[in-house]
């Protein structure tokens, strides 16, 4: 995943109708979390202090990487706790410090993860490992990376695999069906227009959806960003948590990332929540990522605190 999120996997903009007006609105702001447990961003002395300094109120913590979006295949082997070099990012005990540090400074944990072997076995590692820990430490969210790593128009790398029936046991796996005993828990399927096509049953069960929105590309063309949402994503009629991905990534290539992008940006899509036509409304945003934010000199706690208490536009279309 490349983005930032407006949503609830990172803040949020709560209407409360269709003629709501910038009053009604009440930004939240998350980020990903994608750098490793023991990390404390420069400057200052605690985690928490630099998650106030941007007035985040949520936290999408990155369990795993997406392989399919290192340029790695499935390695077919059971859901871990690594990055895409293979070195581990968090243990259960790191982790539990973590969500347990969140939650004791009022801000919610989110469990954000790229599933990679679509085969009954990993959907069971998934089970029994972060679904698990999630319900004992009481985090109510799970969101699921779903891009070239999760399809159900090819055969899988893993082989054997009947597509529609492991997809369903893995959303089976999120919500606590079939065990008789494991907390539901609320699924976020976090993907783009493109991929969303390929997996139809991932989204017509989750309980949020969180699009994708690339700054680099919408950052030179705003309009699109609220066409995308109005006429793609609105319709699937479920709560949005908008993704945003601040900065460039080699393939962008002429691309300038800047301040005054990503706030005009922010703009089309806080306009989109407050001018939308239905009662399903954006209902956070998150930045993706911590380590994209501190690559990117000018986007410090300042800016990003800022941009967080608005803007609230007034001009609907």
């Amino acid at each position: 995943m490349r983005n930032i999120l407006i949503c609830g996997a990172a803040m949020a903009c709560a209407l409360t109708g269709p003629s709501a007006s910038a009053g009604s609105i009440a930004l939240k702001r998350g980020i990903y979390w994608d750098r490793a447990a023991s990390h404390i961003p420069a400057g200052f002395p605690t985690r928490i202090d630099y998650l106030r300094s941007i007035g985040a109120s949520e936290v999408h913590v990155w369990l795993n990487d997406n392989e399919w979006d290192s340029d790695h295949g499935s390695r077919c082997q059971p859901f871990s706790y690594t990055d895409s070099h293979g070195s581990v990012r968090w243990k259960e005990e790191t982790l539990s410090a973590f969500v347990n540090e969140l939650k004791g400074a009022g801000i919610k944990p989110i469990f954000i993860l790229s599933p990679q072997a679509q085969t009954m076995a990993y959907v069971d590692s998934l089970r029994a490992g972060p679904f698990a820990l999630a319900r004992r430490l009481g985090v109510e969210d799970i969101e699921l990376d779903i891009e070239g790593n999760w399809r159900t128009d090819r055969p899988s790398a893993c082989g054997g695999a009947d597509f529609a029936a492991v997809t369903t046991a893995l959303i089976d796996a999120v919500k606590g069906r079939g065990s008789g005993v494991d907390r539901p828990l609320r699924l976020i399927v976090s993907t783009t227009a493109a991929m969303a096509r390929r997996n139809r049953l991932l989204l017509a069960a989750a309980d949020a959806i969180s699009p994708q929105l690339y700054e680099a590309r919408y950052g030179y063309a705003q309009p699109a960003a609220k066409e995308e949402l109005r006429t793609f994503w609105t319709p699937m009629g479920k709560p949005m948590l908008v993704s945003f991905h601040l900065g460039c990534r080699g393939a962008d290539v002429g691309v300038r990332c800047s301040e005054p992008i990503f706030e005009r940006t922010f703009r089309h899509v806080a306009t989109q929540a407050q001018c939308g036509t239905s009662r399903l409304v954006t209902t956070s945003y998150s930045l993706w990522s911590l380590s994209t934010v501190e690559r990117i000199s000018s986007f410090g706690p300042a800016y990003l605190s800022r941009t967080a208490s608005g803007p609230a536009p007034t001009d609907c279309p």
